[in-house]
């Protein structure tokens, strides 16, 4: 029964390992994890298709990541989603932070995008410092 038990398990623990997953990213024996970082900071997040809401091409850019736990002023992921989905300003890269994480990421933006997200931020100035705002 010991036997039976401990190849079980074995037999778990190798399949596990042999198949990590479609979410787990691995770096080839070749490549320094500052490689593999610095290969996702320049792969464009977006693309580069007509905006959905002003019909803009979109450009190529670089852009900040910003990690950490983000707030955002009151109303503003509503009229992001409404009225400037692809101004792409800056990366949201998570909480977890590496010593290789990027500073920046390419990204695609509508023009027409941005202009009115810098409108928006005019006319809703935030009341607290950015990491204190209340999250939505």
């Amino acid at each position: 029964m010991r036997v039976a038990m401990v190849a079980a398990l074995c037999s778990l623990v190798v399949g596990c390992a042999a198949d990590p997953g479609p979410d787990v990213i691995e770096a080839p024996a070749h490549r320094t994890p500052d490689e593999v970082e610095q290969e996702w900071a320049r792969r464009p997040y977006g693309d580069d298709s007509p905006c959905a809401v002003y019909g803009e091409p979109r450009q190529l850019d670089r852009v900040p990541v910003v990690y950490g736990l983000l707030g955002y002023n009151p109303g503003y992921l509503d009229a992001r989603r409404r009225r400037f989905p692809n101004a792409n300003t800056s990366y949201a890269g998570g909480c977890v932070t590496t010593p290789h994480s990027p500073q920046e990421k390419a990204v695609y933006y509508c023009p027409e995008c941005r202009e009115a997200e810098r409108r928006w931020v005019e006319r809703h100035p935030s009341k607290q410092p950015p990491s204190a705002e209340p999250l939505p």
